[in-house]
């Protein structure tokens, strides 16, 4: 048991390192900063995943209304978004 405490320790600098990255390419849309327990990188397997964002509507509101479009967003929930690293 101690050998899987050391490498979910191990795992933590790595899910820093892409949650930084995805705060800047996705931050801005979302209601709240991303959580560590939120995102599950699996290098191993080639797997980084994130799971229950909260989306911000007012990012999606705003051009929307600029451009003319009658369509106004309430809430917006993403599941699960999985990305397959080579």
């Amino acid at each position: 048991m101690e050998f899987w405490g050391r490498f979910s320790f191990a795992q933590l600098p790595l899910k820093r390192f892409y949650k930084y990255v995805l705060k800047r390419i996705i931050g801005g849309f979302l209601l709240r900063d991303i959580d560590l327990e939120q995102l599950d990188v699996q290098l191993y397997r080639g797997i980084v995943q994130l799971q229950s964002l909260e989306l911000d509507v007012e990012q999606f509101n705003a051009p929307l209304l600029g451009a003319g479009v009658l369509l106004n967003f309430v809430s917006g929930m993403i599941g699960c978004i999985k990305m397959d690293v080579p």
